[in-house]
């Protein structure tokens, strides 16, 4: 049962750790539809923000 105030953030981390072959084919399919140069442009943009944010 997830707390009941749980961020979205914290909710995606449970459920990932939970079923992390289902995370893999999410991440998997997100780089065929998204095309790696674009999906590697906003990481670079997004993983600072989300590492200063820990």
């Amino acid at each position: 049962m997830p707390p009941p105030n749980e961020s979205a953030a914290a909710a995606a981390l449970r459920i990932a750790r939970a079923h992390p072959v289902a995370t893999g084919v999410v991440a998997a399919a997100a780089v065929v539809v998204i095309r790696p140069k674009r999906l590697l442009r906003w990481a670079a943009v997004i993983a600072p923000v989300l590492w200063r944010m820990r």
